[in-house]
C-alpha cells in the first residue's frame, strides 16, 4: 500500500504540473492571438506598404505592390501555419489534462478504498485510521515479540517441570543411597547430605589414588627388600670366605684383621721404598756392605758432607746443562749436514702432541673434579629445596595447563629411582606420555618455581627467555604470560619473540605499566 500511495502522490503531482503548463499555454496562445490581430490591423492599415520603412503604396509601382502583396501573403500563410500548430498543441494539452483529471479521480477513489482497508486492518491493533505505517509496524512488532516470549515461556515452563521431576527423582535416589550407605547423615537436609556425599567421594578418590601410589611404593619396597636380602646373603658368603682367609672366627673381627693387613702392607711398602733409596745411595754396592760402611761414619760429619756434595752436584748439573746445550747445537748442525729435516719435524710434532696431552690430561682431571663437586652441590640443593619447589611447581603447572593436569606427584620408576609425574583425572601420567607443549609447560613451571625459591634468599637477577611459548596454544600462552607478569613484580623479565600474536596477546592481558615492548631492527 505504501508503494501505491507513493505512485498516486506522483500522479497527482504530475496532473497539477500538466494543468499549470496547460494554463500557461492558453495564456501564450491568447497573447499570440492578440499580437496577430494587431499585426493584421497594422497590415490592413499599411496594405499598400511592404514595410513601415517604405514609402506609401501610391508611390510604388505595380511590380512593387505585387511584391508587397506576395510578402503579405507569405507572412499570412506563415502566421496561419503557426496558429494551426498552436491550436493543435492546445488540443493535445486539453486531452492530456482530461486524461490526468480522469486518473486523479481514479486515484482518489483508490485512496478512499485504501483508507477503508487500512482502517479495517489497524482496528484490531487498537489504532485509528490516522495511524501511520510506522506506528502500525511498531504495534505489530510488539505483538510478534509477545508471541515469541509466550512460546519461550512455554518452553521454559516445560524445562522447569522436567527439572523439578529430575530433582524429585534425584532426591529419591539420593535418599535411598544415604539410608543404605551413610545412615548417620540421613537427618541432614538433602543439600547438605549431597555435599557431604560429594566430599566423601572426593576423599575416597584421593585415598584410592594414594593407596595406588602406596601399593606401588610397597611393591617397589618389596623388590628392594628382596634385592637387599639377596645382597646380604652374598655379602655374608663373602664375609665368611674373608673370615676363613683371614683366620677370624667372626666377621666382627674382620676390621681388626683388615687393619693389621693394612699396617703390614704399609710397612712393606715403606720397607721397599727405603730399600730402593738405599740401593740408589749405595751406587751399586751390596746393601749389607753399604749399611756396615754407613755405620762407621760419624753422624756429625754427615751434614757438612751433604752441603759439600750438594754444591758439587749443583756445579756438575750446571756443567751438564752447558754440555747438553753444546750437544744440542752439535746435533742440530749434524742434522743439517745429514739432510734429514723430517726427523726434526716429527720430533717437534711429538713434543707438541705430548704437551697437548699433558694439558688435556690436566684439564680432564679438573673437569672431572668439577663435575663431582657440581653433582654433590646439585644433590644437596635438591634435598634442601625439593619440597617447596615441588609445591610451587604443582600450582604453576596446573595453572599453565588450564586445569587439564591437577598437579605433580613424585613416583618411582622400574629402577627404583624417584621420578616426577603429572596428575590428570586422578591418574599419574609420565612425562613421556605428555604432549610436547605440556612437557614445555612442566619444564617452565619447575624453572619458575626454582627461580622464585632463589629470589627468596638472593638479590633479583633478570630472567631472560626466548620464544618459550612456541608449543603453547593461545589459552595456555595467556596463562603463562600472566604467571610471568606476576613474577615481574619480583624481578625483571626479558621475553624475546618473533611472533606478533604473542605480543598482541600480552598487550590485552597486561597493564601498560607492566608490559614494555621494544622492537629490534628497523621494522616495527
Amino acid at each position: 500500500w505504501a508503494q501505491k500511495q507513493a505512485a498516486l502522490a506522483d500522479q497527482i503531482s504530475m496532473i497539477r504540473e500538466l494543468t499549470l503548463k496547460a494554463q500557461e499555454m492558453k495564456t501564450r496562445i491568447e497573447q499570440h492571438r492578440q499580437e496577430l490581430i494587431g499585426s493584421l490591423d497594422r497590415m490592413s492599415d499599411t496594405i499598400s506598404s511592404g514595410s513601415r520603412h517604405r514609402t506609401p503604396l501610391h508611390n510604388e509601382s505595380l511590380r512593387d505592390i505585387i511584391l508587397i502583396s506576395r510578402n503579405l501573403i507569405d507572412r499570412a500563410a506563415k502566421s496561419r501555419a503557426e496558429r494551426d500548430k498552436l491550436i493543435s498543441d492546445l488540443a493535445q494539452r486539453e486531452d492530456a489534462f482530461q486524461e490526468a483529471a480522469a486518473r486523479e479521480k481514479k486515484t482518489l477513489l483508490e485512496l478512499s478504498d485504501w483508507r477503508r482497508q487500512w482502517l479495517k486492518a489497524v482496528q484490531p491493533l487498537g489504532l485509528d485510521a490516522d495511524a501511520t505505517p510506522a506506528q502500525a509496524n511498531a504495534v505489530a512488532d510488539d505483538v510478534r515479540n509477545l508471541s515469541v516470549k509466550l512460546n519461550e515461556a512455554e518452553v521454559l515452563l516445560k524445562r522447569i517441570n522436567g527439572i523439578d521431576r529430575d530433582a524429585e527423582d534425584f532426591a529419591e535416589k539420593a535418599g535411598i543411597l544415604i539410608r543404605r550407605e551413610v545412615p548417620e547423615i540421613e537427618r541432614l537436609p538433602l543439600e547438605q547430605s549431597v555435599t557431604e556425599l560429594n566430599s566423601r567421594l572426593r576423599r575416597a578418590l584421593e585415598a584410592k589414588t594414594q593407596q595406588n601410589s602406596l601399593e606401588k611404593q610397597a611393591s617397589h619396597s618389596e623388590k628392594q627388600l628382596r634385592s637387599a636380602r639377596s645382597k646380604i646373603s652374598e655379602i655374608q658368603a663373602r664375609l665368611a670366605a674373608m673370615c676363613e682367609e683371614a683366620g677370624c672366627k667372626d666377621y666382627n673381627d674382620l676390621p681388626e684383621a683388615e687393619e693389621r693387613s693394612e699396617r703390614r702392607r704399609r710397612f712393606s711398602a715403606e720397607y721397599e721404598q727405603i730399600e730402593a733409596q738405599l740401593r740408589k745411595l749405595s751406587a751399586g754396592a751390596a746393601l749389607d756392605d753399604f749399611i756396615r760402611d754407613a755405620a762407621t761414619i760419624d753422624p756429625d760429619s754427615i751434614d757438612p758432607q751433604i752441603s759439600r756434595l750438594t754444591e758439587e752436584a749443583t756445579a756438575l748439573n750446571q756443567e751438564k746443562s752447558l754440555l747438553d746445550q753444546i750437544i744440542g747445537r752439535e746435533d742440530g748442525e749434524l742434522g743439517k749436514m745429514n739432510g734429514s729435516p723430517r726427523a726434526a719435524e716429527i720430533e717437534e710434532e711429538v713434543q707438541g702432541i705430548l704437551a697437548r696431552l699433558e694439558s688435556d690430561a690436566e684439564q680432564y682431571a679438573r673437569l672431572r673434579l668439577a663435575s663431582a663437586v657440581l653433582s654433590q652441590s646439585i644433590e644437596r640443593y635438591r634435598e634442601k629445596n625439593q619440597g617447596p619447589i615441588l609445591t610451587r611447581s604443582d600450582e604453576l603447572f596446573s595453572r599453565m595447563t588450564l586445569g587439564s593436569f591437577e598437579g605433580l606427584r613424585l613416583d618411582f620408576n622400574e629402577k627404583g629411582e624417584t621420578v616426577l609425574k603429572g596428575v590428570r583425572q586422578h591418574e599419574l601420567v609420565d612425562v613421556s606420555g605428555m604432549s610436547e607443549g605440556t612437557s614445555d609447560q612442566l619444564y617452565l613451571a619447575i624453572r619458575l618455581a626454582s627461580l622464585e625459591a632463589y629470589l627468596e634468599k638472593n638479590e633479583p637477577i633478570p630472567f631472560i627467555v626466548d620464544d618459550i611459548l612456541i608449543q603453547f596454544d593461545d589459552e595456555r600462552s595467556a596463562a603463562a604470560l600472566l604467571v610471568l607478569a606476576e613474577l615481574s613484580t619480583r624481578t625483571q623479565i626479558i621475553f624475546f619473540t618473533h611472533h606478533r600474536h604473542l605480543m598482541e596477546l600480552a598487550e590485552k592481558l597486561m597493564d601498560p605499566g607492566v608490559l614494555f615492548t621494544h622492537y629490534l631492527g628497523s621494522e616495527k
